[in-house]
């Protein structure tokens, strides 16, 4: 049964992938074609071989047919193509010896060195362009808000694709100057370097790179495709509204931007999912603002992957007070199904927050009404998140 292995070493390290290819041939394991960051092996008797690598004399010369037919008659055998770049063959001499032509080499050599800097040169673009897209949601963060509101600074939608973007792009980083700097070290040795040696890992950073990178990658898609925003319609969303609050007699502002008929929900594969909604009473559309004592409700709800995250951001938000809707918070008893209930009641409203398992919510009422006094229509809008 044929076998896939992460390739350990870059295409233009030649002595430490024949080193290798020697190796998993004493392992058994017969070397047949490459795949990205992968080589394809056929299993056998363990064999102890001598490998080289012939390389080609360009992308279109794969089948050099006279060419093998010269290394078979000299006791080689052709096991397959490494890309575009190398005829691989064996021999079950461990002496034999494959005189490849100076020329031919360095002009290979010179090719992988130009495919190199271009790859490095777009590798740069693609850290900056990346980093720079979720760099732009945090940059705003301090050290203080990771030292004080640790949970809330970590919970913003960047965080945690900048962070997997720049352990991604050091190891393919990495990987690139280290396999960079090999290359010129062997085009600057006249004699080959001694074989039998381990060759870094540039592939398996290489491949890590890629596998931290994948998410991010799909988390991106998201946001150019704009899969992350979902809004839905407030009828029928069981959200809690001021008019239950406050009763059907309240006139609501006749701005859509604050008396939303709809649910502002959003959610990528890297970041919390969140709802939004607000209402506002009904308030001139002149003058001097929006009073402070005009009735509103505004309602934030997140979901976390984990509970115990969701309870360190619903502590951090008891350390954050708001002008007139209090100066402290008070717990209750968990009642229902939620496990936290928090609530801060000022000269101008109150502040509600709600854990449930995963979820959290902050309800920021201004009136004169007791947002206890509607848990169970807290908790419906929960299980219809």
């Amino acid at each position: 049964m044929r076998t896939w292995r992460i390739i350990p070493t870059g295409a233009f390290d030649i002595p430490a992938l024949e080193s290798w290819l020697e190796r998993m041939a004493a392992r058994g394991l017969f070397f047949r074609e490459t795949l990205g960051l992968f080589a394809l092996f056929s299993p056998g008797a363990p064999e102890q071989v001598r490998i080289h690598l012939e390389p080609t004399a360009g992308p279109g010369d794969r089948e050099d047919g006279e060419l093998r037919a010269l290394y078979e008659q000299a006791g080689w055998r052709f096991l397959g193509l490494w890309g575009y770049h190398f005829h691989v063959f064996a021999s079950a001499d461990p002496e034999a010896q494959a005189h490849t032509d100076r020329e031919a080499l360095d002009y290979s050599l010179r090719r992988f060195l130009k495919g190199r800097l271009l790859g490095g040169a777009g590798l740069a673009v693609c850290n900056f362009l990346l980093l720079r897209l979720y760099w732009n949601s945090i940059h705003s963060l301090t050290a203080a808000d990771f030292r004080y509101f640790p949970f809330i600074s970590m919970s913003s939608p960047g965080f945690f694709p900048f962070l997997l973007a720049a352990v991604g792009f050091f190891l393919l980083d990495l990987a690139y100057l280290t396999g960079l700097v090999r290359l010129i070290r062997y085009r600057a040795t006249a004699a080959r370097p001694r074989r039998g040696g381990r060759c870094p890992p540039i592939g398996f950073l290489r491949a890590a790179g890629a596998v931290v990178l994948l998410p991010v990658l799909f988390n991106t898609a998201f946001l150019f495709l704009g899969l992350d925003y979902k809004p839905y319609p407030l009828e029928g969303s069981g959200f809690v509204t001021l008019t239950e609050i406050e009763g059907d007699g309240l006139p609501l502002s006749g701005d859509s931007l604050y008396n939303m008929d709809y649910i502002s929900h959003s959610d990528t594969p890297l970041s919390r999912e969140s709802w939004y909604f607000q209402q506002y009473a009904s308030f001139p559309q002149h003058g001097e603002g929006i009073p402070d004592d005009l009735p509103r409700l505004e309602i934030t709800v997140q979901r976390y992957l984990l509970p115990g995250f969701a309870a360190g951001v619903t502590k951090e938000y008891t350390h954050n007070f708001y002008y007139g809707l209090g100066d402290g918070y008070q717990s209750l008893s968990p009642a229902g199904e939620f496990d936290e209930i928090w609530h801060s009641r000022g000269e101008r409203g109150m502040v509600l927050l709600l854990r449930r398992d995963n979820t959290v919510m902050r309800a920021e009422y201004v009136g004169e009404q007791n947002l206890l006094d509607h848990l169970d229509g807290f908790g419906r809008m929960f299980e219809s998140l």
